[in-house]
């Protein structure tokens, strides 16, 4: 898979060298998805800052409310070359479903996950939402090999690669499931990992309030050293 900076330069790439055979409409979209995926990247390298300090659970959010069905949306966007790979992402969402989070970050979580997937998947991810009990439950699916048993606590380490960790062919950086772990905690929820009864693979489930159910206050933003 390609990184994320280099479907960056891609597309800015393609903007450059096409940019005027292309439509008003066309050159908005490749704009668009340069940016936030540049603010991806920005929030990538602030969070290594944070990483080797030890300050990410002091994370400071920006609390407001989103539909849950446009952060995956959102999410699939910024993924590296999109579905280039052969890579196909089923997605399946209640209707509905509002969530109190941080857009950035709830979306970083996704991408993390989703990211991940497509890295150690076969080609297949499925993506489920569900809404009960004042809950609501995301869960991604791959068809890959999963995670051994005995790596199943190990992963949610600092730098940990589990299986990977002697792999020098399959990315990774072994902080992606610390951060995610980290920030969803962050916003009142859990997350784990459980192998997949939908496609056989790796399945992480996040676990987070229902806005609808136990709304809070909205936080005003704090500076941060992003």
């Amino acid at each position: 898979l390609k990184t994320p900076l280099t479907s960056v330069q891609g597309f800015a790439e393609l903007l450059s060298e096409n940019g005027e055979q292309l439509d008003p409409e066309q050159r908005a979209e490749l704009t668009g998805i340069i940016e936030k995926q540049s603010r991806h990247l920005g929030g990538i390298v602030s969070d290594l800052i944070d990483v080797a300090r030890d300050q990410l659970s002091s994370t400071n959010l920006t609390l407001e409310v989103h539909d849950l069905a446009e952060l995956i949306s959102d999410a699939t966007t910024m993924l590296p070359n999109g579905s280039d790979n052969g890579d196909t992402i089923e997605i399946h969402t209640q209707p509905g479903i509002e969530v109190e989070a941080d857009r950035r970050r709830m979306t970083q979580v996704i991408v993390n996950l989703l990211t991940n997937a497509k890295r150690y998947g076969q080609g297949k991810i499925k993506v489920e939402t569900l809404a009960e009990n004042g809950r609501v439950t995301i869960r991604v699916h791959d068809n890959g090999p999963g995670v051994p048993k005995r790596y199943e606590e190990a992963i949610w380490e600092r730098f940990e690669r589990g299986a990977h960790r002697l792999d020098a062919t399959t990315p990774g950086s072994g902080i992606g499931l610390p951060i995610a772990r980290s920030l969803i905690q962050a916003h009142r929820g859990s997350i784990r990992y459980e192998p997949s009864d939908q496609l056989g693979g790796a399945c992480f489930i996040i676990s987070m309030p229902r806005v609808s159910e136990s709304p809070s206050p909205v936080r005003e933003p704090v500076a941060s050293l992003s």
